[in-house]
This record gives C-alpha cells, structure tokens and sequence, in this order.
C-alpha cells in the first residue's frame, strides 16, 4: 500500500495526465480502479485490509478470490500510474527530466536498431546519445553509448574507432567509479542521519579524511559539475559537524555560484542542499536577519514539492533559538492546516512532534498568544498529552546518543512546568545512568553537561544551585564548546537551563 500512496502523491497534482491515465469517473459506474484510486487519493483508506473491505464490503477481504481480485486491481493500478509517470512535466526539474528521458530513449533505440542490424543507423544513434550525455555530465549514459559504439566498430572491422570509444569507455569509467565513490559516501551518510543516530567523534574523523581524500583526486573533467556538486554537499555537512560555520557559509556561496554558471544542469534538490545548509550555520552564527531572508527563499522553492516542510522546521528552530516564540507557533499553525501534514513519513513525523511539545511548553509558559488565531487550529495545538506524546515517539527513543536526549531534557522541563515532582525525580534518576553510559564523547558533550546541570539541580534546588561551584564550572564548559546539531539542541540548553531555574524558583 505504501508504494501505491507515494504514486497517487505524485500525480494528485495533475488532473489532466489523470484523466488520461485512468478515464473519467461515470458516477456510480466508476470502475473498481478509479474508486481505488479516489479512496487513496483522499486518505479514506490506509492499508490493503483497508482497501478490499471499502471495494468489497465488509467481511469478503478473507476470502481468497477476492484477495487475488485486489492483489491484481492494485498492481494495474500501479503499472498505470508508471507509465503515467512520462506525461508528468514536474515544473521545477523540467529541463533535466526532459534531457535524461531523452537520453535514455536513444540508448534504448540504439540498442533496438543494434539487434534489428541497422548498424550505421544505430552508431548514428550512439554518437548523438555520446555527445548528449558529455553536455549534460552523466558518465554512466557516456559508458553506457562508448559500449555500444565499441561494438558496432569492432564487428565492422574498424579497429581505430573502436580503439577511439574504448579509451573513451575507460575515462568514463574512471568518472563514474569516482561518482560512485562521492555517492555512496553522502548516501551512507544521509541513512544514518535518517535513522536518527548520534554520530560519534571518530566517525566524523573519518569522514573528514575521506572528503579530503576524495577533494584530491578530482577529475579535471570540470564538466562532470553534478559529482562536485555533491561533494561540495559533503563538505558542508562535515562542517557544520564540526561546527565551523564561517567556512561553512563561504563554502555554500561557493557552490551556489557553481550552480549559477550551469543552469541547465542544475536540480532545485541541488540548490536547496546548500542553501538549507547556509542557513543552518547562519542560525549558530546569530545572524537572524540572514537566515530569516534564506529561510524565505527556501520555503518558495518547495512550494508544491512533497517536502514543502522541511523549510518551514527549518524556520521554526531558527526563530526559536532567537527566542521568537511566537513567531515560531505561527509557522507552525501554517504546517498544521495543509492536508499534507498526515502524509510525512514516521521519522518526519515525530520532528513534528517534538516541535509541537516545546512549542506548548512555551505555550503553558504565556511566551505565545493565540487570541484573534484560527480556534479550530488552536484546539488541535492544546490538545497535548504528554503521556501519549512520549508513546508515538519510537525512533527517537531508540536513540541513545543522538535524538533522544532532546526527549529526555523536553520531558524533566514538562514536569516541572506542570509541578509533578515525583515524576520529574523519577526522569532524573534515569539521566543520571544514561548520561554516563551515553552521553561522554565529544559530540555530545554539551548534552552530557546540560543533563548533569539538571541532576544536581533536582539535588540541591534553585537557591543553593547559583551558590553551587560544580554546576557553573558545568555551565562554563558547556558554553564554550560550540553548538554542533540544531536536531538535537532544538532550544539551546542555555534557554532551557535559564526555564529550569525559572520553573524551580516557583515551587
């Protein structure tokens, strides 16, 4: 079912190339296809079970012909979806979708014309493709056409032109293992992020080497820009790891004036990278005013994409480590109205989540006015519990070194604020074994300091806490170890240290 819901997501925006794809609707003569298709479209069905009861009726999804009936109703609605696929125009990628379905077309006809025996016709093909593929910088389509034409040449009995795209073959080989390399490298480590872990401090070491490493083998093919693109990506997250952002945010410039000099070549995935990580470092940085106009600009490139929500979290955290919380809460309301705010995946989701509990904090705090705001809106807002909160919570909670301290440090402050004291004394004698378990390599180390500050708060209160030598050499350190990962230090633990006080001083 969730390869079906990503299809119809892809299409809900083209009504037109629908209606091609499926026929139009007739009432109560809809074919078992198009209401299939309406029903996920429309959210009223969200799993196979699901889906057989609403097209069957209630009870017939346990009979086996008509499971079989189901089974093949959703895989023709999937192949048509596929193929409608090549009538999607997507605005903003256009020029390049149109260039790789070109280039694929002519593979595939040079291969056609290669098996049919029309061998001039097909090297034509090939060297039209070759070249193709040299303007727009895809060493695998360059491999793949050198093969064809070493080929053709070879059974022709012309050894120099076959010699001519064999060294070809090779270059592009060169390139493409080398794209592999860079690839497989920034994939690795957007998995890992994905996943929600803490990265350790050897890891970003050794990332830091092989960027290095990968920066000096460089082809000199300059115009294979998409693979420096992406190593420049690289770059930039290691930076912002080891939280030097001044160079972070040169880096960034850089890269978006490589993509200003092709624009034909250039994806808006490709500039919302860099511009998404410019503006990450322009928040650690202070500079409010820079990353509030990134912020903007970011939020009109996804608009219409099925990530329109990255750029708006991203907003949200910025304006709450200005301590604009208010401004925060009405981003948020933004998100929260769009029909496509159910549709994210789980991991995603639970961003949204934690977002929303320290947002009510501030709430419950009076940091936030919601008169003359949308009562309906509102009402979904305040209806927190933090109970059933901290149970759709499961992939941060699996996190020991990353994600999962922002849970642990947002619950003691929630306690608090709402005067459980058994509770919160419960949380922090749990901190106290995870923080020396977890929490002592470099890249937590912040996090290590904040969550003992708070255990030797619940010790010795808020009067003799300020009085007390260990807890501000604590804060000492903390602060000057720089902020790596706005993901993890959602609201600076000098802002939440700050409310801990606050909440303790009125008990």
């Amino acid at each position: 079912m969730e390869v079906l819901k990503e299809l119809v997501d892809l299409h809900r925006a083209n009504k037109t190339q629908r209606a091609k794809i499926l026929g139009t609707r007739q009432g109560r003569n809809a074919t078992k296809l198009y209401r299939l298709y309406e029903a996920v479209l429309r959210r009223k069905i969200g799993s196979d079970e699901e889906a057989m009861v609403f097209l069957f009726g209630r009870g017939k999804n346990r009979d086996p012909k008509v499971r079989r009936l189901y089974s093949n109703l959703k895989k023709r609605l999937e192949r048509r979806l596929i193929d409608g696929l090549f009538l999607i125009e997507l605005s903003e990628d256009k020029h390049r979708s149109q260039v790789v379905t070109h280039l694929y077309k002519l593979y595939a006809a040079a291969q056609i014309l290669s098996i049919r025996g029309s061998i001039k016709t097909a090297i034509q093909t090939a060297k039209r493709g070759l070249k193709g593929a040299q303007r727009y910088g895809d060493s695998r389509l360059a491999m793949s056409f050198c093969e064809i034409l070493v080929r053709r040449y070879a059974f022709l009995g012309d050894e120099r032109n076959m010699r001519k795209y064999k060294l070809l073959f090779k270059k592009y080989e060169y390139l493409e293992n080398y794209r592999r390399e860079v690839e497989d490298l920034y994939l690795s480590l957007a998995s890992f992020f994905a996943k929600a872990q803490g990265i350790t401090e050897g890891e970003v070491k050794k990332l830091g080497r092989k960027i290095e490493e990968l920066k000096k083998r460089f082809p000199k093919e300059a115009s294979f820009f998409r693979i420096k693109v992406v190593l420049i990506s690289l770059e930039s997250i290691y930076l912002q790891l080891i939280a030097d952002h001044a160079k972070n945010v040169a880096l960034c410039r850089e890269g978006l004036a490589l993509l200003d000099r092709y624009p034909s070549q250039v994806t808006i995935g490709n500039k919302l990278q860099l511009l998404t990580n410019k503006l990450y470092s322009h928040i650690y940085l202070g500079d409010r005013e820079e990353a509030e106009d990134l912020a903007a600009q970011i939020r009109v490139l996804k608009r219409g994409r099925l990530d329109w929500y990255t750029p708006y979290r991203i907003s949200i955290l910025g304006r709450l480590w200005f301590r604009d919380y208010q401004g925060a809460f009405e981003l948020f309301l933004e998100v929260l109205e769009n029909r496509a705010y159910k549709r994210q995946k789980l991991h995603m989701e639970e961003n949204w989540r934690i977002l929303h509990a320290y947002l009510y904090f501030f709430y419950k705090q009076g940091l936030i006015d919601t008169e003359h705001m949308d009562e309906a809106l509102v009402k979904r807002f305040t209806n927190f519990r933090l109970n059933r909160f901290m149970h759709e919570m499961p992939v941060y909670t699996r996190d020991k070194r990353g994600y999962n301290v922002t849970l642990l440090s947002l619950q003691a402050l929630l306690w608090l604020q709402q005067k459980k004291l058994d509770r919160f004394f419960d949380k922090i004698e749990a901190l106290k074994t995870y923080n020396y378990k977890y929490l002592r390599r470099n890249q937590t180390y912040r996090s290590h300091c904040y969550l003992r500050m708070l255990i030797r708060l619940s010790v010795f209160g808020e009067k003799r806490i300020e009085r007390d030598r260990p807890t501000q050499t604590l804060l000492r350190k903390m602060q000057s170890f720089p902020m790596k990962t706005l993901e993890v230090e959602i609201v600076p633990y000098e802002h939440q240290w700050e409310f801990a006080l606050a909440l303790m001083q009125e008990l």
